[in-house]
């Protein structure tokens, strides 16, 4: 889920347990993010990457301290920090319900003149409907103007330069 909702490919499997180069460390520790979702930074990051695939042994005692609560609010961060699809998912579902609405309103139309209506109630529904649909347009606008202001305090680089070349020293 968290790879459809970002551009950030994240491996079935993948963990927080892993070696990283210093280079990666000192690029990480640029984020302000405040809370970290660490295998979507390490990816972010886009440094090359070696995976060694092991076997897990079963835990020897005690269970997860992530229970399901833990677990959806960590699948939240996850998301948060990395996308805003969500607030454009919002955009799209005012769009089909506006569209559903306006047809809705056509259908109470051509019944009214057919004279098969009741007086009111179906113009009253449609008419809510409709401004309801444009309601979730404008709160999904205004919701990707706030995520983009959340990512710029995020203070997330704009790029990572991983070497430089023919640079002279102090340049």
């Amino acid at each position: 889920m968290f790879s459809a909702l970002t551009d950030i490919q994240i491996g079935a499997g993948s963990s927080d347990f892993r070696l990283i180069d210093r280079k990666v460390l000192e690029s990480m520790l640029r984020f302000r993010d405040s809370e970290l979702f660490l295998r979507g930074i390490v990816e972010w990051v886009g440094f090359l990457a070696t995976t060694i695939s092991f076997d897990c042994p079963p835990r020897h005692s005690g269970a997860s301290k992530y229970n399901l609560k833990r677990m959806l609010r960590f699948a939240k961060t996850a998301i948060v920090s990395f996308s805003t699809k969500p607030l454009q998912i919002g955009i799209w579902l005012g769009a089909i319900t506006s569209m559903l609405a306006f047809l809705e309103l056509g259908y109470i139309s051509v019944q009214y003149f057919r004279g098969a209506t009741v007086p009111g109630w179906a113009s009253t529904v449609g008419a809510l409907s409709f401004l309801f649909g444009i309601l979730f347009i404008m709160l999904g606008i205004i919701g990707i103007y706030i995520g983009n202001i959340y990512k710029m305090a995020q203070g997330r680089p704009s790029f990572l330069i991983n070497q430089m070349s023919n640079i002279p020293e102090g340049a």
